[in-house]
């Protein structure tokens, strides 16, 4: 600020501070101190000052009440409320600005995609063409074949001439070209499928063709580095290198920049991954639920009487929807990424709850009581995999059945079999003496080995089988089922006669633990 500038503002300060400035001039000091941030400060250390002058001479609230011109306390609080609204307009202008610039980006990158789809019709139409002339070309050479085999039988039944021309050998046609190798087998997990009826070969190459998966999961790799994992039942049919239909089943597709574009078509839908994680579900009717779990695709709709502008749907992370062919709709549906196996870990060792059981990927520092509370879910835990006991590991339980009355139980697991671990854990919040219900179911892919409900096995097991690092409850502590001679108020467990579903009814104002001991997955499946 130069000097001039400065001498003004002393000027109309002091005239604010003695009363005798004019309105005119009230509004040009307000105009300076919002042009100049450096106007601003200085007049506010004026004011400071002045403030502190007129307390030390006893003059502070002197000036006059009848005047018209705002006093010096009023003036500071229209200059920082003034100061306030200058900063808000800016926020809200820079807010408006961003959205402006996501807007225009996400209305370029629709338009890039419409260019690209508008390609790839002419390219199909193209190629439907070329195919057209081939159909042609094949029937004239059928055509020229049949007359050339008239002609030969005709030469043929001609008696042989005495004297000709030695006989030009004719060579065999060259072989036709393999097919391209479209995908390989990278994963496979308990599989029945219509290539090898063996089961899943990991390294398996596969050309364009059908897929009927029946049972189990499989992951495939493209060239592109794009993995997807099919979830049976499935059938899915592989296009080329970037191009997979799914028919019916469930599909989760990873998809890095370098494979940007791969498509997955239903029969609802086209799905383009535009760099993203997203999952697929085809009902047997061919609806499809589209959710995206991570960044975002551009899904054009398959049915007839819509639009460009309607048919391709810009769907972004956390955002699911809905396409019907037959009914010709599209509408939103709530996200769900924990209906999808999302990685080969999920495959492994996730498994199928209902009710109030919830799985959790999560390694809590403690399970004491108190320390992980929740009065309407029980904790689902991983705590440990592929664990090989040196020897008999007592359990509780290991037979199917329903299961009232805990005390006494003891069974036994053999040495040499490797297992993961699970954890239920309930631990209610409520108040000391209340009893609250819950009950869940949780499936799993390998059959369930053992089970321990009893405090002092759980107690000797946790060693073992526990999270590494995590809190245990002591010994002494109730963490075990209780029995009830009232069966209607007993904890309950049910181990189904396949050995892979357990139910809990859990009744309790204290801690519930229940260990689960599963078989582990083979080598071959990780």
């Amino acid at each position: 600020m130069d000097s001039a500038s400065q001498d003004n503002l002393n000027y109309l300060l002091t005239l604010s501070l003695e009363g005798a400035i004019s309105a005119g001039q009230c509004d040009e000091l307000h105009r300076l101190m919002a042009e100049s941030d450096e106007a601003m400060a200085y007049c506010l250390d004026f004011l400071d000052t002045a403030a502190c002058l007129y307390k030390a001479q006893g003059r502070l609230g002197a000036v006059e009440q009848d005047r018209d011109v705002p006093d010096t306390p009023e003036m500071l609080g229209e200059v920082i409320e003034r100061d306030e609204q200058i900063h808000a307009r800016e926020a809200a202008h820079l807010a408006e600005m961003r959205r402006d610039e996501i807007r225009k980006a996400a209305e370029t990158a629709l338009a890039r995609f419409r260019e690209q789809e508008r390609l790839r019709q002419e390219e199909l139409a193209h190629r439907r063409y070329l195919a057209r002339r081939r159909q042609l070309a094949v029937g004239a050479f059928a055509a020229v074949a049949l007359v050339l085999i008239a002609l030969s039988i005709w030469v043929a039944s001609r008696p042989a001439a005495p004297i000709g021309p030695p006989v030009a050998e004719v060579s065999d046609p060259p072989e036709p070209p393999a097919p391209p190798i479209v995908a390989v087998v990278s994963r496979a997990s308990n599989v029945r499928w219509n290539r090898l009826d063996a089961g899943a070969v990991v390294g398996t190459e596969l050309i364009a063709g059908p897929i009927a998966l029946d049972e189990g999961f499989m992951e495939l790799t493209f060239p592109s580095q794009a993995r997807i994992i099919i979830e049976a039942p499935a059938d899915a049919n592989l296009v080329d290198e970037r191009r997979v239909r799914l028919i019916r089943g469930m599909l989760t597709a990873h998809v890095p920049e370098s494979a940007r574009g791969f498509e997955v078509e239903t029969p609802s839908a086209r799905v383009t991954d535009l760099g993203t994680e997203f999952a697929l579900a085809v009902d047997a009717g061919g609806a499809v639920d589209v959710h995206v779990l991570d960044g975002w695709v551009a899904a054009s709709f398959t049915a007839p009487g819509h639009d460009d502008q309607q048919r391709v749907k810009a769907l972004y992370q956390d955002s699911a929807m809905r396409f019907d062919a037959d009914q010709g709709t599209m509408q939103s549906i709530d996200v769900d990424g924990e209906r999808f196996a999302r990685s080969w870990d999920d495959v492994l060792y996730k498994p199928r709850v209902d009710g109030a059981v919830r799985f959790e990927w999560s390694t809590p520092a403690s399970l004491r009581k108190g320390d992980l509370r929740h009065d309407t879910f029980i904790r689902l835990l991983l705590e440990r995999t592929d664990v090989l006991p040196g020897g008999e590991t007592r359990v509780s339980l290991t037979a199917p059945g329903r299961y009232t009355s805990f005390a006494g139980l003891s069974d036994s697991l053999g040495a040499g079999v490797s297992v993961d671990s699970y954890l239920l854990h309930w631990d209610p919040a409520s108040v000391v003496g209340t009893r609250r219900i819950v009950s869940g179911r949780v499936t799993f892919r390998r059959p369930i080995l053992g089970v321990i409900v009893l405090a002092d096995q759980l107690n000797a097991s946790d060693a073992m089988f526990g999270l590494s690092g995590a809190a245990y409850p002591t010994k002494g502590i109730s963490r075990r089922l209780e029995s009830a001679s009232d069966v209607h108020n007993a904890d309950t467990i049910v181990l189904s006669d396949d050995r892979l579903s357990l139910e809990v009814k859990l009744q309790a104002s204290s801690l519930d633990q229940v260990r689960i001991l599963v078989a582990a997955p083979a080598v071959e499946e990780r």
